[in-house]
Formats: structure tokens, C-alpha cells, sequence
């Protein structure tokens, strides 16, 4: 259930197919998928021109660069011609570096280094600093330079100076560390047990109400399920429940039909505006859990650059578009059962615009047990409970 790095990478999903088999750098993109042009990078996004169109991708989507078509042949070519000094060997190196070859790039300049110690270019390209005439580097100066690079290995470098700083008790280069690392690579352990005493004190900036009308259930949580990546690690899978609280009409249900959540009603958490729709798979029959790109989703982006995103969908549902304003309360689709979902649920959270998923707090919310209800003070809402929308 990676909906918000599908969210990171929509443009590019839409855009797979038409993009033009143009020569120059090929990314990889989470989820596999390949897109080809004239590529820029800045420490946030890249930037990719091709066929006289130019695409902003977030930086944490790409995994990979890869020289393509006729750039390939220029690094071969560049590199036969390059003449043996560390001069030439600096000037492939920054041609590299244009193209966002940072590893092969490396192996340039210390290769310079190697044949003059003090090539000044290639020393400050690797991290060095001439300190009383002697060129010096710390751990600190060779990671901050990795710390550019994609994927895992840019996720090592900034993990590496988050544990560096957090010996120092530096909390604030901590945090901006690991959320650098948990960028390029959400999935990575140690980030994750490193960030959350952080992400676990935040407060939201919006108050959010239960995404359904009726009773609904949290029938999973950041407590357990989603504690593998950044993106789910505070969300929350919800079903519609009958008076009993239970999720199906039957005890054995059948169907897709037989659960509450299929085809009801899906609501704004909050007022904000579209930020994307994704629409058009199918949903899956009872029991068979799809690919996770596979999911109809809607995505809001709210006041102080919070987002919230509604997943497994139902097709076809989706009234509203991207750019569009909704209120708190407003229907922006119906449930449904596609992508890795397995049975009629909704998959609910919220991100930061990193897509770091962060706790969030709920209103006017009533809980429901077998002893009676209890209206409950703002705050997050928990796994293995009943709730429904306070009526005023």
C-alpha cells in the first residue's frame, strides 16, 4: 500500500507510455518504471526533458540513473580520448556528474587524486579540505557528498550522518537526515527506528474528522501492519461497520457486496484541495490482493502542506479532480477493493510533502463499545476500535 510514493511518481505513471525513447539518461522510478531524456538534478527533484516536454520528479522516486542511447557512446568516447592527466580525468568526472553518474563520477576524481595529490578540483569534488596546506576529510565530508547520490547508497551516506549527529545530540541535523535517507530509501530499518521518536511527537496542523458516515472500524494501524515503510508508518485501514460492528452483513461473506464498505460513501477528512486521482483498475474479487500501484486512490492536500490520501477505491467512483476544492465531509469516492487490498477496506494517512507519513488528529469522534459511547478529546484514533462521527 504505497500510496504516497504512487502519488510522487503519478506524473510519471501517466506519462510512462508517451514518454519518447529519446537518448540521453534513463531513471528508474519506484514501482520499476523508466523514463528517458535530458536530466537535472537538484537536491529535492530532478528534472527530465524529452520530447520538448520538461517533468519535475521528486528526488525520493528515483532509484537509479543510467546513461541511454547515444550517451553511452559519449562516456565511451569521452573516456578513450580523455588524456592521462588528473585535468582530464576532473573533466569526465564533472561530465558524469551533469548526468547524474555520482558513483562512476567518484571513481574519476579519486582516480585524479591518484595522480596528483593536490588536483584542488578533484580533492573539494570528493569532500577534502586544505587545512594548513594538507587536505583532510572526515567522515562527516565524505558523507555529505554521498548524501547526494539515489537510492540506497544515498540513503546509507545520510543515515550515517543522522547516527553521526545523534552521538552529538544534533536533533535538528538528525531529523533533517533522516528524513533525507527515508527519502531515497523508505523502506531502510534503521531510519525508520531512528526517526519515529521524532514523527511520534508530531501534532498536526488540520484537525481531521472519520473519512465514512455510520460506525467504522480501524481494523489496522501504525501499531502493527504499517510499520515497514515511512509512507503507512501512521496509516490507518478502515471499514464500515453494521450496528453490530461487524464489517459484513454476513458471517461468512461471499462477495464484495457483502461488506459495508463496498460502495459506500468515502469523505474528506478535511477541507483542502485535490492534489491527485488515480482511477481506472479494476476491483479484485473477494480474497485476491492485487500489485500495489494497482489502486484507485485520491489524494488531498491540505493547510500547512499536509496531505491525506484514500485508497483501494472502488473504479469509476472517484467524482472528483485534480485541483478541485473540497470541504470536510464532501464524498470523493466510493469503497472499493483494488490494488493489494484482498477484501473491501479503505487505506487512510497522512504525509508531510515529503510523503512521510505523520500521526494525525481526529475531531468531534465518538467511540463505540459494548458499554456505551464516548465522545473522545482530539487526538489519534486506534487499531481494534469502533468510532463514529460525533452528531451535533
Amino acid at each position: 500500500m504505497r500510496f504516497f510514493r504512487i502519488i510522487l511518481t503519478v506524473a510519471a505513471v501517466v506519462l510512462w507510455g508517451a514518454c519518447p525513447d529519446t537518448s540521453g539518461v534513463e531513471l528508474v522510478l519506484l514501482g520499476g518504471m523508466h523514463m528517458k531524456g535530458e536530466a537535472r538534478a537538484t537536491v529535492d527533484t530532478v528534472t527530465l526533458k524529452s520530447g520538448g516536454t520538461t517533468w519535475t520528479i521528486p528526488r525520493g522516486s528515483v532509484t537509479e540513473a543510467r546513461l541511454e542511447g547515444a550517451e553511452v557512446t559519449e562516456y565511451e568516447s569521452r573516456k578513450a580520448k580523455a588524456p592521462g592527466t588528473a585535468e582530464g580525468l576532473v573533466d569526465l568526472a564533472r561530465w558524469l556528474d551533469s548526468k547524474l553518474q555520482y558513483p562512476e563520477a567518484e571513481k574519476h576524481y579519486e582516480a585524479a587524486v591518484a595522480l596528483d595529490p593536490n588536483c584542488k578540483a578533484a580533492r573539494e569534488a570528493l569532500g577534502y579540505k586544505l587545512v594548513n596546506d594538507i587536505w583532510s576529510r572526515t567522515d562527516e565530508d565524505r558523507w555529505r557528498v554521498r548524501a547526494n547520490w539515489f537510492g540506497s547508497e544515498g540513503c546509507e551516506a545520510c543515515l550515517a550522518l543522522a547516527k553521526m549527529y545523534k552521538a552529538e545530540n544534533d536533533d535538528r541535523r538528525v531529523e533533517i537526515f533522516l528524513r533525507r535517507a527515508l527519502i531515497a530509501d523508505p523502506e531502510n530499518k534503521d531510519a525508520l527506528a531512528l526517526m519515529r521518536p521524532y514523527t511520534d511527537q508530531y501534532v498536526s496542523k488540520n484537525k481531521y474528522r472519520l473519512p465514512f458516515e455510520g460506525m467504522c472500524a480501524v481494523i489496522n494501524s501504525h501499531a502493527e501492519h504499517h510499520r515497514s515503510a515511512s509512507f503507512i508508518q501512521y496509516g490507518l485501514d478502515f471499514q464500515k461497520v453494521g450496528n453490530d460492528g461487524r464489517p459484513a452483513r454476513a458471517n461468512a461473506p461471499k462477495g464484495l457486496d457483502d461488506f459495508y464498505t463496498w460502495d459506500c460513501k468515502i469523505l474528506a477528512a478535511a477541507d483542502g484541495e485535490v492534489y491527485a486521482v488515480t482511477d481506472g483498475f479494476d476491483d479484485l474479487p473477494l480474497g485476491v490482493s492485487g500489485d500495489f500501484w494497482n489502486a484507485n486512490m485520491v489524494c488531498i492536500r491540505h493547510a500547512g502542506n499536509e496531505y491525506t490520501v484514500y485508497g483501494h477505491l472502488k473504479k469509476g467512483s472517484i467524482p472528483v479532480k485534480k485541483g478541485q476544492k473540497v470541504k470536510a465531509g464532501d464524498v470523493i469516492g466510493r469503497g472499493g477493493n483494488s490494488g493489494s487490498s484482498g477484501w473491501p477496506h479503505m487505506h487512510w494517512a497522512m504525509y508531510d510533502r515529503d510523503g512521510i507519513a505523520l500521526p494525525a488528529t481526529f475531531v468531534d469522534v465518538v467511540e463505540v463499545t459494548p458499554e456505551g459511547e464516548k465522545k473522545l478529546d482530539p487526538g489519534p484514533i486506534r487499531e481494534r476500535h469502533v468510532y463514529k462521527s460525533a452528531t451535533k
